[in-house]
């Protein structure tokens, strides 16, 4: 076999190697949207049915994510210069993205600190005081640091327990509904007026529906399960942010191995894909987190 033969082969398995691994971190990333698309989705359908506390995201977290967005900066300029041949330059921004990397766990860790003294364990932690049915067993003032949810309806407490708004049609008759259609009145049978419309009902004397806003007060048995239900959405919290800071560990010691590899002499400026592939897996853990913690604090 000639040389030319040779060099031509080398390339081929060059290539070859290069597709290889990227290909193997885009199935990686692959596989890891689809471990938090089904987190969320499983925390949406648990947000809609039972209750449901939603609580206010700790502080911590704004610092964790603005601390993983400069990461990301010093990981694209450690990409450029390592192009460039500057690998001392190179290695101190994958030594600054780790340390950024450090802080935000710090940040995680300090968010669930902040999260337990306010009463939300990982799991366990009952929703009421089980000295007192009536009593929440977090701290904080009920509607402002934290609300619930009875089945995708917010509650409400006063003297006569816990109630939420909901809709409920009453049947009119054709008199009621012109008049009702002509002076729209916002009260009728003493509730609100949402709207008017027909009756669908088959063999229905009535063929127009007055729907108002209506109080539903929790009935004793949903009470009773409400006095035995643990803060789901805790648990959630956790997992979610738990599972996002583990593979930021991974890609915390690959950015080591980085470190030591470019100190080695293994990367410079004909041969960095592994420092192109190591910022690809943390621009898009960057982006993951930025997702979840907007999920976070619009739906939470």
């Amino acid at each position: 076999m000639s040389e030319t033969e040779l060099n031509k082969e080398s390339e081929f398995y060059k290539k070859a190697q290069v597709k290889a691994k990227t290909n193997l971190v885009y199935i990686s990333l692959f596989a890891v949207v689809m471990l938090f698309g089904g987190f969320t989705s499983a925390f949406l359908v648990s947000r809609g049915a039972g209750f449901w506390v939603s609580l206010q995201l700790p502080t911590s977290l704004i610092y964790s994510t603005v601390t993983i967005a400069i990461s990301s900066i010093t990981m694209v300029l450690a990409l450029v210069v390592v192009k460039k041949g500057n690998k001392k330059l190179s290695m101190l921004f994958l030594f600054l993205t780790l340390i950024f990397g450090l802080g935000f766990g710090y940040f995680q860790f300090k968010g669930w600190g902040e999260i337990y003294q306010k009463g939300y364990a990982f799991t366990g932690t009952k929703i009421l005081s089980a000295n007192d049915n009536e009593e929440f067993s977090v701290s904080g003032e009920f509607g402002k640091d934290y609300e619930l949810y009875f089945g995708g309806n917010l509650l409400f407490k006063d003297e006569g327990g816990f109630y939420y708004w909901g809709k409920k049609m009453i049947p009119i008759d054709s008199e009621e509904y012109q008049e009702f259609s002509k002076t729209k009145p916002k009260m009728v049978f003493g509730s609100e007026l949402i709207e008017l419309q027909e009756n669908n009902e088959e063999n229905s004397q009535n063929k127009y529906l007055a729907v108002v806003k209506f109080r539903y007060n929790l009935t004793e048995n949903q009470q009773a399960k409400l006095a035995d239900q643990s803060i789901v959405s805790a648990s959630y919290f956790h997992v979610l942010t738990g599972a996002h800071l583990a593979h930021i560990l991974i890609a915390l010691f690959y950015l080591l191995y980085l470190i030591i590899a470019l100190a080695r002499g293994k990367y410079g400026k004909d041969y960095y894909l592994g420092i192109k592939l190591g910022g690809v897996f943390w621009h898009f853990l960057g982006l993951l987190w930025l997702y979840l913690f907007l999920f976070l604090y619009f739906i939470h």
